[in-house]
């Protein structure tokens, strides 16, 4: 405004011009864009917030970033702009009036369940295949349009729509009514019109003034019509309309809405101050612009009328642009095209014929599309069920294949289009087990020299992990950058899905991202490919499973069917001893557990491996959830479990049953015991599902009521911790169909110990050293839970088989070169895998004067373990004390937290002690530092050591992290 007729503002009305010229359009800067939607705002003239049009923020952002806001809740004005109108049949759109509204379902005496203003459109996505679950507080799904191609349905997941419960602080009746609302208002369906360009699609949000959700939302007649029901909870005389009870009753509502946002921490605005902000604002606009466009019907609140400053303003309604502009509703014009001609029958000969030409077709088809291969690596199988999901979406657009990445040959991947890597990690950074290959393929393709043999393939990862551990998602890290590295080109950058936040989500998104990358890059039509992740076809309903039982004399050998459901060999050892190691003071219990290999190939380890155990769940809680089956009596026949699957025709789709493989063979008692687990709190679709089964009208209603409200099932979940049998307890009348938990319980996962023995000391034993778990619930005062597997090995008979299986784990083994130092770092149980190091060590030395029969001598060897106090559960004491004497410990510090006496000391505290002596095996020597225990440990470990190597090594806070971290790869 300031620069017309400047340069720069004929330079650029020039460029506007010739760009009109040539395509009979323009575009807009960014400067441009933010200028005209915040001025759109400001020209609004039904707007009473206009006071913050300076503060809209113009954002690519993601769904979840739009419709659950950040900072804690303080949702902010922004806006997405869709690229804009050119001849009117390639429109973008969002067909939904807000990004989030609920659903409104007539029925057939004229009433709505749900939002009545929301019922024609809830129809309409019905009739494009939307299933909605008839509720009050059903969100609608997404309905947009791209570039004027068919409109496509999007649910929005649950987790990332913030709703408020609504309560009032003076009424706590009114929670009977299981009110609610959402905390983001976010306006979809208006056009930004601007410098001449119609933007059909520019959805913005803002925050909620409290009277449109307390009156007009839940009072409006021809919205939810709740006023007399609110009364009622309220006990306002609702017979004697003299008694204002309608008036009350809005008031409190409000009161009720203002209260439960608040307390939430969700912005909101009353609607006496957003009246004095809006008198500010008409101040300021007059002064400055010389008017303001305002409707009056709009900018006075729905109540208070008199008592607010704008009632009394007069207002004028003139339009100016650039403006947010109604627009029809698309989808009330949108055909569903005609219904098309019935094909005429086909003789077997000619429908033979064709199959085969259209075999042809699709392999030549096949031929032409790109090539792309999807590896996973896993270890508990959920990176291979994201894989398969990836391949649904991407198998329609372009040659897909989902390969394990032990099956595939990574040299392979030059002869592909797009590698897309989906995979967990492990332990200190690790590959999962059968992810071996592909590091071990990763490193040998670094060191091939020619490069240019990659660079036409484009790749993606998303790794999966846990940030309650200090190597997250490293494995996906090293496979994403050592793609990089031999030269593949990086199509969308590396997503890192966290177990403990999202991950669903995390891979939902990505998944679309990478699938809109694709497409773009080899120029492939996304209509071609369905970016839903689909859902399972496994979950749970009537008629969806049934069993038979099976006449056999005897299940298969339980190894060969942990074998068969881990795809892993697990084989059973024998358990010859367990000592208790904790003094029989200690209100703590660790064991040591020694099992007999028989000598077998395939539990030989080395010194720093895992064993996994496959343990057995209670039988208290096996049997307990027995009693709540339909026929608990048949518990122990072997039973096959059979899924109905659709199968698409042409014109028609058929159902077909088929064998569900998710379980080996077994009896549902085999299945509580050993396959599934039962201590896990059940997820919130097993709720779903357990409230299709038979019981009490009061057990199936509190059922439905907590699987329906995710805030309510997260609560329950976290506070009560509850497993199946408490679950089952919980709603007693309830009778489980028996294969609601052959196909919905989750698999019960081994358990990975640190080897705290050496091959060399005891060459057919593998020796563990596990912590006995055991806790009481809802802070202490609930029921006793127990560690499935470390309270199983505590209480097994001397001489039972217990399922095994060895995992290597190499970046933790002991150095090739024995003359080199070794730290060691542990506390707790994190002392079990220096066990196999300091009696492997012993057994050198015994043999061998010095490492590799030379002059050199054995290197340092230091220990630092902590404990609390020295006679209680320093666990190897009496080992350590042998060794130190022995010279197999050149040092052995304890630190001990809770020593009578003494005061307190962590093994920081004695590692920073001990600087010198450390900083000198590290930097001088090449020494190798290990440490094993808790991660708030670890933490603290590395940043001391972060600490020595500053005071020491005289670097700065951030070249001493720098160090750390080439230490860890080296």
């Amino acid at each position: 405004i300031f620069r017309l007729n400047s340069p720069e503002h004929t330079k650029r009305w020039n460029d506007v011009k010739t760009a009109i010229d040539k395509t009979g359009t323009y575009e807009l800067t960014t400067e441009e864009l933010t200028f005209g939607a915040k001025t759109a705002w400001r020209n609004a003239p039904r707007c009473i917030g206009r006071i913050q049009w300076s503060k809209l923020q113009i954002e690519n952002i993601t769904l979840s970033t739009f419709i659950s806001g950040n900072n804690m809740f303080l949702t902010r004005s922004a806006i997405t702009i869709f690229p804009p109108r050119t001849d009117g049949s390639r429109d973008y759109r969002v067909f939904n009036t807000q990004l989030i509204r609920y659903a409104g379902y007539r029925q057939k005496d004229g009433s709505v369940i749900g939002d009545p203003a929301s019922a024609e459109f809830t129809e309409f996505c019905l009739s494009l295949g939307w299933k909605g679950r008839r509720g009050m507080f059903d969100v609608l799904p997404l309905v947009l349009q791209a570039d004027g191609k068919k409109p496509e349905l999007f649910d929005i997941p649950s987790d990332i729509i913030l709703e408020v419960n609504i309560k009032h602080p003076k009424f706590p009746r009114l929670s009977d009514m299981n009110l609610k609302w959402f905390a983001l208002p976010a306006v979809s369906n208006m056009m930004f019109d601007c410098g001449g360009l119609e933007f059909c699609a520019a959805p913005f949000s803002g925050w909620y003034m409290e009277t449109e959700i307390g009156v007009r939302d839940f009072c409006d007649s021809q919205r939810y019509n709740l006023v007399e029901k609110i009364a009622e909870k309220m006990d306002f005389d609702t017979k004697d309309t003299s008694s204002l009870w309608k008036d009350k009753a809005a008031v409190e509502m409000n009161v009720a809405v203002l209260h439960s946002f608040q307390e939430k921490g969700v912005t909101i605005t009353d609607h006496h101050s957003a009246s004095e902000s809006f008198m500010t604002f008409l101040e300021n606009e007059q002064e400055v612009r010389g008017g303001c466009p305002a409707d009056w019907v709009w900018i006075v609140p729905p109540i208070s009328g008199s008592l607010t400053e704008v009632f009394h303003q007069e207002m004028m309604v003139y339009k100016l642009k650039p403006s947010y502009e109604y627009q029809d509703e698309p989808w009330r014009a949108y055909s569903f095209g005609k219904k098309t001609k019935r094909a005429r029958k086909m003789g077997f000969h000619s429908l033979s014929i064709a199959i085969k030409v259209i075999i042809r077709l699709m392999r030549a088809l096949l031929s032409l599309r790109k090539k792309c291969v999807i590896l996973y690596a896993t270890e508990t199988g959920r990176s291979a069920r994201y894989a398969k999901q990836l391949l649904r979406i991407f198998e329609n657009g372009f040659n897909a294949k989902v390969v394990c990445m032990a099956d595939y040959d990574i040299r392979n991947i030059r002869f592909q289009d797009l590698v897309l890597v989906v995979t967990s990690t492990f332990g200190n950074g690790d590959p999962p087990e059968n992810g071996k290959a592909g590091q071990d393929g990763g490193k040998s393709e670094t060191k091939e020299k020619d490069k240019n043999a990659y660079t036409n393939i484009s790749y993606s990862v998303f790794g999966l992990g846990s940030r309650a551990y200090p190597h997250f998602c490293a494995f996906a890290q090293y496979i994403d950058k050592t793609f990089e590295a031999i030269g593949l080109q990086r199509i969308s950058n590396i997503a890192l899905g966290d177990e403990l936040s999202g991950q669903e989500d995390s891979f939902r998104r990505w998944s679309q991202t990478v699938f809109k990358d694709a497409c773009e890059t080899f120029q492939v039509s996304e209509t071609e490919g369905n970016t839903e992740i689909p859902e399972a076809d496994v979950l749970w309903s009537p008629g969806k499973f049934k069993h038979s039982f099976i006449e056999q004399t005897e299940e298969p050998l339980l190894t060969e069917s942990l074998s068969k459901l881990h795809n892993r060999t697990v084989l059973s050892c024998e358990l010859v001893q367990r000592k208790q190691l904790q003094s029989r003071t200690s209100d703590r219990q660790t064991i040591l557990v020694k099992l007999d290999t028989s000598g077998r190939s395939e539990l030989r380890y080395s010194p720093g491996d895992h064993v996994a155990i496959y343990p057995a769940n209670s039988g208290k809680i096996v049997d307990g959830i027995i009693n709540h089956l339909k026929d608990p009596s048949a518990a122990d026949k072997l039973i096959q479990v059979y899924v109905s699957r659709r199968r698409e025709g042409q014109n028609d789709s058929t159902e077909e049953w088929g064998d569900f493989k998710k379980l080996p063979l077994c009896s549902v008692k085999t299945a509580l015991t050993r396959f599934l687990d039962i201590t896990t709190p059940p997820s919130i679709d097993f709720l779903k599902a357990m409230a299709l089964q038979p019981g009490s009208r009061k057990d199936i209603a509190l059922l439905e009521n907590l699987s329906n409200d995710a805030q309510s099932y997260e609560e329950w979940k976290l506070v009560k911790d509850p497993n199946i049998l408490e679950l089952l307890e919980t709603f007693p009348s309830i009778r489980l169909d028996p294969t609601l938990l052959l196909t919905q319980l989750p698999i019960l996962q081994q358990r990975y110990y640190s080897i705290s023995s050496s091959p060399k000391a005891y060459p057919r034993e593998i020796h563990a050293t596990i912590a006995v778990l055991k806790y009481n619930t809802m802070g202490g005062t609930g029921p006793q839970h127990n560690g499935v597997c470390s309270s199983w090995l505590n209480s097994c008979d001397i001489g039972e088989s217990i399922p095994c299986a060895i995992r290597e784990a190499p970046l933790f083994h002991l150095p090739e070169d024995a003359t080199l130092p070794i730290i060691m770092v542990g506390t707790g149980t994190g002392i079990a895998p220096f066990r196999s190091f300091w009696q492997q060590r012993q057994v050198d030395r015994e043999t061998l004067p010095s490492p590799f029969g030379n002059t050199k001598r054995w290197g340092d060897m230091d220990i630092y373990f902590g404990c609390r106090q020295s006679t209680v559960d320093n666990i190897y004491g009496a080992e350590l004390d042998v060794c130190k004497n022995d010279r197999v410990f050149s040092e052995v510090n304890v630190a001990l937290s809770r020593e009578p006496g003494v005061k307190k000391t962590y093994v920081q505290d004695m590692i920073l002690k001990n600087e010198d002596r450390i900083y000198h095996q590290l930097m001088r020597k090449g020494g190798h530092f290990y440490v094993c225990g808790d991660v708030i440990m670890a933490s603290e470990v590395e940043s001391t050591l972060e600490q020595i190597l500053q005071n020491k090594g005289n670097m700065s806070t951030e070249d001493a992290a720098k160090c750390l971290s080439d230490l860890k790869v080296k």
